[in-house]
Parts: C-alpha cells; sequence; structure tokens
C-alpha cells in the first residue's frame, strides 16, 4: 500500500525547510517505508485566531470542512478529486502542531516502532467499519507512541 510519502521523495520536506514554510506532510505519507492509504495528509499551521480565514481558503480550493472531527483545537478538511488529500489546521506551535511533527518525526527515527504501528494499523484497518472506529482502535499504541516521541525530545517531560 505504500503511499506517496513511502520514499524520502518531493513530498517529504526536511525540519526547517517544512517549518519555514508554516505546514508540512504529516501522518502515513511523510514516513518513509510506512503503509498507507494513497491520500496525503497536510498541516497547516496558523497564527491564534488565523484558522478560519485559512479554511475559508482551502474551501475556495475545492476542500470540504468537517470541523473539528473529533479533535479540539483542529479543522479538518479533505477534498477527494484531483490529488486526494485531507488538510489539517492548527495553531502553528500548538500542541497539536508539535504533537504532529514529534509523532511523525519519532517514526522515521525508529523504524522498530514504524513497523509496530504499520502492524496496528492493518489490524485497525481490517477490523475497522468508519475511520472514527479506525482511530479509536490505534489510540493505544498512538498514546504509547506520543509518550515516547515527547520523552525524547524533552526527557524531563515525556506525558
Amino acid at each position: 500500500m505504500g503511499g506517496p510519502g513511502s520514499d524520502a521523495g518531493p513530498g517529504h520536506l526536511g525540519s526547517t525547510e517544512r517549518n519555514a514554510r508554516g505546514g508540512g506532510a504529516h501522518g502515513s505519507t511523510a514516513v518513509p517505508g510506512l503503509e498507507a492509504k494513497p491520500v496525503i495528509d497536510v498541516q497547516v499551521g496558523c497564527p491564534a485566531g488565523g484558522i478560519e480565514v485559512a479554511v475559508a481558503r482551502m474551501e475556495r480550493l475545492g476542500f470540504e470542512c468537517l470541523g473539528e472531527a473529533g479533535v479540539s483545537g483542529r479543522q479538518y478538511l479533505r477534498r477527494r478529486s484531483g490529488l486526494a488529500a485531507n488538510v489539517h489546521v492548527v495553531e502553528r506551535q500548538g500542541r497539536l502542531w508539535v504533537d504532529n511533527l514529534l509523532f511523525r518525526d519519532y517514526l522515521i527515527a525508529h523504524p522498530d516502532v514504524m513497523a509496530r504501528y504499520a502492524a496496528a494499523k492493518r489490524e485497525a484497518a481490517r477490523r475497522a467499519s468508519t475511520l472514527l472506529v479506525y482511530s479509536d482502535l490505534k489510540a493505544r499504541i498512538v498514546a504509547e507512541i506520543m509518550r515516547a516521541a515527547r520523552g525524547a525530545a524533552d526527557p524531563g517531560r515525556a506525558s
């Protein structure tokens, strides 16, 4: 199932370049070697109070806004025509921004953890009937990896 980010190609930006642009690929398509659906996940960071403007611009580009979709502080948009994409609009440098990038970077740096996550994703996909159920089935391993990623980033504060 390797998706558009299954190798370190044009969609995979280095940390400096990605952060300078104010967004970046995240999710499975941004982790080289991780199985992914053929939908790119992009995180757009906005200054506090700027999320509504970004959402309106994305809607003009043909994205459908689904609101927070279960994640407080995020606006989730999707487009399934042309190049399929999910856009996650969050406050730049906020908790969601940092956590999404930490999670992605931790998987890239730890192939053994990436393999365990891939197995959990496959099992969740096999059992889930909806995206929300799929997310719920992955919640435990995501929380475990997130704790490890935070601990690696700041050994004094892993939770």
